[in-house]
């Protein structure tokens, strides 16, 4: 069994500041990976462009049933209400105040709320204070990093955002759909 410590404190300002991760602390005997706030793939998303960090998948952390990321919603801004058709996740309110729609509902989430989403549910996600949002996002499928490696764009990336069509494929891959 691998084990995997996660530190969350300074995420929000360690997303925003830092472009570059420093190198995860090698495992010790046994295995597992610590990640400090800086730590893990930085990507900005979508045309929110917020700073999301994968802290946990096959390629960052050695992962083989584990997906998680960190993601810094500014004010005003959101994860627009989607469903996956197979994946449950779970996420978790670092900081911050969101409305998070979940199936029919709305409810506000603050700080320390933990959402557990069935799949083939509607979730959606708005940072409805007037701080930055920090939350975190599990999943059990490890391969759920390439569908965020494939929207987002690193630092530095030159690359344009996805086409419509390349969003469409991405989507299908990996189960999502959009309201």
């Amino acid at each position: 069994m691998r084990y995997v410590i996660l530190g969350c404190a300074g995420v929000l300002a360690a997303a925003v500041a830092c472009t570059r991760a420093t190198p995860p602390v090698p495992a010790p005997a046994g295995g597992g990976t610590i990640l400090a706030a800086d730590q893990g793939e930085l990507y900005y998303l979508g045309r929110r462009q917020s700073p999301t960090r994968i802290k946990v998948d096959p390629k960052v952390a050695g992962s083989r049933h584990l997906f998680m990321l960190t993601e810094v919603l500014p004010p005003g801004t959101g994860v627009p209400v989607h469903r996956h058709t197979h994946d449950e996740e779970i996420l978790f309110i670092h900081a911050g105040t969101v409305t998070v729609t979940l199936g029919d509902r709305q409810t506000e989430a603050r700080a320390g709320a933990t959402v557990f989403i069935p799949p083939n549910t509607w979730i959606g996600v708005q940072n409805t204070g007037s701080e930055p949002a920090t939350f975190l996002a599990i999943f059990a499928d490890p391969s759920t990093g390439d569908y965020f490696r494939g929207i987002g764009r690193a630092p530095g990336d030159p690359r344009p955002p996805p086409t419509d069509e390349e969003f469409a494929a991405l989507n299908r891959r990996h189960h999502m759909v959009y309201r």
